[in-house]
């Protein structure tokens, strides 16, 4: 397995569960694009997605995976489908918001 030019937007270690995420690399498309559990896979492995062929450089993506899950992003270019390139490891969770307290009390009167 060789390790992918690939990075998501916005940028750190973690997806925000059901945010709007860019994934992007940087081979030439078309490419056939995977999300696996928590490691790299091997053709046949199963996978927690299968995006299928993508046409472009970059896929918008709204994150779709249980809080806690690890993930990595695997794909082949459809020129050489037997060369598995593979993202670092990413962890889904929750967006933290935090409220003031005086909208806290204001939405307790009602």
């Amino acid at each position: 397995m060789i390790r992918a030019t690939f990075s998501i937007s916005p940028a750190g270690s973690t997806l925000v569960q059901c945010s709007k995420t860019n994934l992007i690399w940087t081979e030439s498309p078309p490419i056939h694009l995977w999300a696996a559990p928590n490691r790299d896979i091997s053709p046949g492995d199963p996978t927690l997605i299968d995006f299928g062929i993508i046409n472009e450089t970059y896929i918008l993506w709204t994150v779709n995976l249980p809080v806690g899950q690890n993930v990595s992003f695997t794909y082949a270019q459809q020129s050489d489908p037997d060369n598995l390139l593979s993202s670092p490891v990413y962890s889904s969770r929750w967006i933290q918001l935090v409220m003031p307290p005086f909208l806290l009390e204001f939405l307790f009167l009602f």
